[in-house]
């Protein structure tokens, strides 16, 4: 009987690893790695960030307003000064 339970759990043990190898073949083909975007999208709106910043509003506000994060605002508010 335990033999038989060894068997079978090495099969499973093979299925995992074959489903783990072909979800990270699936994931470099997409251009990922572990479903992260590898490198970093290039932000195109900066000039809008300075703008709304020049204009006297505030890190949240503007970070609401673009939909992006407050600390991409706070990176481009780093450059500025």
């Amino acid at each position: 009987m335990l033999g038989l339970l060894s068997v079978i759990s090495q099969f499973e043990r093979s299925l995992l690893r074959e489903r783990i190898n072909s979800g990270i073949a699936h994931a470099r083909s997409k251009g990922t790695k572990s479903g992260r975007t590898i490198g970093r999208p290039p932000f195109g709106r900066t000039e809008r960030v300075e703008q709304l910043l020049a204009e006297g509003k505030s890190i949240r506000k503007v970070a609401s307003e673009l939909g992006i994060s407050k600390n991409t605002v706070m990176k481009i508010k780093g450059k500025i000064s």
